[in-house]
């Protein structure tokens, strides 16, 4: 069932329903809201980079490029934020795409079972990434971030923390020394450990990439206002929510 790109409210759209219209019509105009998509993609782009560069850098040697306390702390200002700009910016899109679903007309019938989730995904996704190529370069981008997260692992990779004390006095924080105390450890140890947390770290590539290809996708959605004049009615019907001309 096509989503009609007229997305002003209609009769049927009342309270809640046409407060999503407008939220989402307006978001896919704003200024504002492009530019921090595009802030939103080049984070997520650097992210991705920076934790999958110092991973693989770890498997020949127990040497990393940022130690694990350097990157968690570029990663968590980036992830957090963001992560939830994009949920909130994801949200009203969504909740129109179904609710135009379940408002559909007797005239247009509305698939069901795998049919109907398959449209749904389909009108949510396919304006974002009309490119086949793009889906295609995401689809790669994915299996490499779940190649360094699994090669990192294989190499040796665990969860915990280390810090360095004025000396330079070595210590870890891990679950299988010392039930996670601060323990002075040898220099030798302490790269081995630094190495394994930066593999395990290897996950913020994922998300890192759907940072990346969210605001690119949001990005996509924006276009210029209708010309002045113009009446809704005239815009195409034909294309789902959110696609660009």
């Amino acid at each position: 069932m096509p989503i009609s790109e007229n997305t002003g409210p209609s009769p049927a759209a009342v309270g809640p329903s046409a407060t999503l219209v407008r939220l989402a019509e307006w978001r896919t105009r704003s200024r504002v809201c492009a530019v921090i998509d595009l802030v939103a993609a080049a984070a997520g782009a650097a992210l991705l980079l920076l934790a999958a560069v110092d991973s693989l850098v770890s498997w020949p040697s127990d040497r990393v490029l940022l130690s694990h306390e350097t990157l968690t702390g570029i990663a968590e200002p980036i992830v957090f934020p963001l992560w939830l700009w994009l949920i909130a910016s994801l949200a009203p899109r969504a909740a129109v795409i179904i609710l135009q679903y379940r408002t559909a007309g007797p005239s247009t019938p509305a698939p069901g079972g795998a049919g109907r989730s398959a449209r749904l995904v389909a009108d949510f996704w396919g304006p974002m990434f009309p490119d086949r190529r793009v889906r295609i370069g995401l689809g790669v981008a994915a299996l490499l971030c779940l190649g360094v997260v699994v090669g990192g692992f294989a190499v040796g990779g665990s969860n915990g923390s280390a810090r360095v004390r004025p000396g330079p006095t070595y210590q870890v924080s891990v679950p299988d020394l010392n039930h996670s105390d601060w323990t002075d450890v040898p220099r030798e140890q302490y790269d081995r450990r630094q190495a394994e947390f930066v593999r395990a770290d290897g996950l913020f590539t994922f998300f890192g990439l759907a940072l990346a290809a969210g605001g690119l996708g949001l990005r996509r959605l924006h276009r210029r206002p209708p010309r002045q004049g113009r009446p809704a009615a005239a815009r195409r019907p034909d294309r789902p929510f959110g696609q660009s001309h």
